[in-house]
């Protein structure tokens, strides 16, 4: 199809970062998880992994070597980084 990608659910919260695209899998910040999805398949994405929750809200997102970082804000004004190893890079951990 023509038409670009539309995201009309999202689990755990709205997109507020960029997803990163690396090869074949795309990574969707959504609310306070990262979803792994494998586009090998165009017509027929799969979802291959959900991260734990970080502990707010990922607002931002980045690739560096073998690893994402995502800095997230808590609704208390809390805010951080987590990791995620992409070691199995169909499921970041």
């Amino acid at each position: 199809s023509s038409r670009p990608l539309e995201l009309s659910l999202i689990r755990g919260g709205a997109v507020e970062a960029e997803p990163i695209v690396d090869g074949s899998y795309v990574y969707f910040p959504t609310g306070r998880v990262l979803a792994t999805w494998d586009y090998r398949r165009a017509n027929r994405p799969l979802r291959t992994g959900t991260t734990a929750p970080a502990e707010g809200v990922i607002n931002s997102l980045v690739r560096q070597g073998n690893y994402l970082y995502a800095t997230w804000r808590g609704y208390d004004g809390t805010s951080g980084v987590a990791v995620y190893s992409l070691a199995k890079p169909g499921n970041p951990v």
